[in-house]
């Protein structure tokens, strides 16, 4: 009955203005542009429903709760399921709540792009939005409806799930499964993000601390094993999960640009907190983790050497190890909307960003880069091309039978050898890689 009373321009400002504060409230709690638009898609669209809609909830049907039941039943799975397989990783609940959230602002994202397209094409072709007559005419526009909205639709998704994705707990810590002393470290990146680490001392009184930045998708527990060889060697670490990971802010990842304030932010706490066990600082990154590693020490000299494993050259790699079933041209058109939507989405250029662009800076300080020969996910030559992109001194390293990230545990001593070398030759002032 209010609605009747309200005059249509009236409306129309109300939902501009309740639309515009649930955006600006988005901006305030979020961590990225993406997931401020996000979480105020549902808000708006209530206000829709409610100022233009009121029929609405009589058209949810039977099979829309079935689908949204199935909906949970499928995210709470693949949670239960991951963590299964992963014992040092526990489902975080609260994570089940904000993924549905999500994946229902994307649908009705997708169907506001339906709803646009529609509305165009049935101007172009001179029929009502909802009419199904004549046919001469509402064949074509569907089938024109179909093919602009899957040209719209499939990057945006694309692009939405390579930068966001569900976090997990710690399972485990560093005195549970390696019985080694630490502190949990909460500091800030550089822009201000919280995030959340370990800070685990070494077997003997070390000058000098590893930062170790993590892969996407997993939580720092799962990166013990790294932990494990450089305490007993005599470095401290600092193991920290990214944002969008684990204990840390944000559901966002930016292949390394963003992530770099967040090695940073890390560096600065060493400086702080922690200054007589980092007068030396090295960064150890292992996939995704490699982008942020590489582009802090290009910004930061502090870091006195990097050792990256199974890096990617660029972000587009990523996105192609996803879409590689896809026919070429075609693969090819959604790669480059699909990195325009997600430059959008996290507020920076992503055709600018990647290693390729950033390891040139790290020169004259050392650069070990580890690649498993059976990486399907970051290829070999993606390596090959970081080692002639990077200045001297350097070296690559390749791990016969390896997969993406599996080279600590194929590469046996060679590759402790390896890495442990890069840091005792800066420790002691000598000269790195001379073999």
């Amino acid at each position: 009955m209010l609605r009747r009373r309200m005059p249509m321009y009236f409306r129309f400002i109300v939902f501009l203005v309740a639309s515009a504060s649930s955006l600006a409230v988005g901006m305030i709690i979020s961590k990225s542009p993406s997931e401020a638009v996000h979480f105020a898609v549902l808000p708006g669209f209530a206000a829709y429903v409610l100022l233009f809609r009121p029929d609405f909830p009589s058209k949810v049907k039977a099979y829309h709760l079935v689908y949204l039941t199935l909906l949970v039943a499928v995210v709470a799975g693949y949670m239960i399921a991951l963590t299964a397989v992963t014992p040092q990783m526990s489902v975080q609940w609260s994570e089940l709540g904000i993924a549905i959230y999500f994946l229902l602002a994307l649908h009705i994202v997708v169907w506001l792009i339906d709803r646009l397209v529609n509305m165009v094409l049935s101007a172009i072709f001179f029929i009502h939005r909802s009419a199904r007559r004549p046919l001469w005419k509402y064949i074509p526009k569907t089938i024109v409806r179909v093919i602009i909205v899957i040209a719209i639709a499939v990057p945006y998704l694309t692009a939405t799930f390579m930068t966001h994705w569900v976090k997990f707990a710690d399972a485990t810590d560093p005195y549970r499964s390696l019985e080694m002393y630490y502190e949990t470290a909460h500091f800030r990146a550089i822009d201000g993000l919280r995030l959340e680490g370990w800070f685990i001392t070494s077997v003997d009184q070390s000058d000098a601390t590893v930062i170790l930045v993590p892969g996407r998708g997993l939580t720092k527990a799962c990166y013990l094993d790294y932990v494990r060889l450089l305490a007993d060697n005599g470095y401290n670490v600092l193991l920290f999960d990214m944002r969008g990971e684990g204990g840390s802010d944000g559901h966002t990842r930016s292949f390394g640009v963003h992530e770099a304030n967040d090695v940073l932010g890390a560096l600065r706490y060493l400086r702080q907190v922690h200054p007589q066990q980092s007068r030396y600082i090295f960064g150890y990154g292992i996939s995704h983790g490699a982008a942020a590693v590489v582009s802090a020490a290009g910004a930061d000299k502090r870091i006195k050497a990097v050792v990256i494993d199974s890096p990617f050259a660029e972000p587009t790699v990523v996105l192609d190890s996803a879409i590689r079933i896809i026919p070429s041209p075609l693969r090819q058109y959604i790669r480059w909307v699909s990195m325009i939507i997600a430059s959008a989405e996290l507020g920076c250029n992503l055709f600018q960003a990647g290693n390729i662009r950033e390891i040139g800076r790290i020169s004259p300080r050392p650069v070990l880069i580890l690649q498993g020969l059976d990486d399907k996910i970051s290829p070999p030559t993606d390596a090959e091309r970081l080692y002639h992109a990077a200045g001297s001194p350097k070296r690559l390293c390749e791990i016969p039978n390896a997969g993406h990230a599996q080279n600590i545990y194929l590469g046996g001593d060679e590759y402790a050898a390896e890495v442990l070398a890069v840091f005792k030759a800066v420790r002691q002032n000598r000269p790195v890689f001379r073999w």
